[in-house]
């Protein structure tokens, strides 16, 4: 099994969403966990292209999945990682 940056081995298991909001605590220190899953770039002065960067590579490990360089542009709020990870089958509840 891979090593994962924002579960540890044993929590791999654990629901997608659990784990989409560590990998955004995991770069948004700052923002308070029941806001994570409700976070978007317009609204988060952290958000910015850095970050996005982080949190794209952060997802990718996390979920073994590849994120496209035109799509990750559009990735601007959990839901949209949400639904990106659902459509390429990456989303296991």
């Amino acid at each position: 099994m891979s090593a994962h940056l924002c579960t540890t081995e044993r929590d791999v298991t654990g629901d997608a969403t659990t784990r989409l909001q560590m990998c955004f605590a995991a770069v948004f220190p700052s923002v308070p966990n029941q806001q994570l899953s409700s976070l978007q770039a317009a609204v988060c002065d952290e958000w910015d292209s850095l970050a996005t960067v982080t949190l794209v590579a952060t997802v990718e490990e996390e979920f073994g999945t590849k994120i496209a360089s035109e799509d990750a542009a559009e990735l601007v709020s959990f839901q949209g990682f949400v639904e990106y990870l659902r459509k390429h089958g990456s989303w296991r509840e």
